[in-house]
């Protein structure tokens, strides 16, 4: 599982078959992931994966994107040319 970059939310789930748990939504999502699959008897392997992990959800998070350092994205080149 890969937490969002506030380690609330979920932003990167993988499952091995067979295993499988309901997806949730929004805040607090990855707590209840990590509590679901522990219910079901799977073990739960956490990567924090920065790129992965950064979610553009609201003002705040789109201000710390634009001034992300590693300008490297094509979504960055995009807002870039917005403005």
């Amino acid at each position: 599982m890969i937490p969002s970059r506030d380690w609330t939310g979920t932003n990167g789930v993988v499952f091995i078959a067979p295993a499988r748990i309901a997806m949730e939504y929004g805040q607090g999502s990855f707590r209840r992931h990590i509590s679901k699959a522990a219910a079901a008897g799977l073990r739960s392997d956490v990567m924090n994966l920065p790129g992965i992990a950064f979610d553009l959800d609201t003002p705040e998070d789109l201000k710390a994107f634009l001034n992300d350092p590693r300008k490297d994205s094509e979504t960055w080149r995009y807002l870039q040319q917005q403005q």
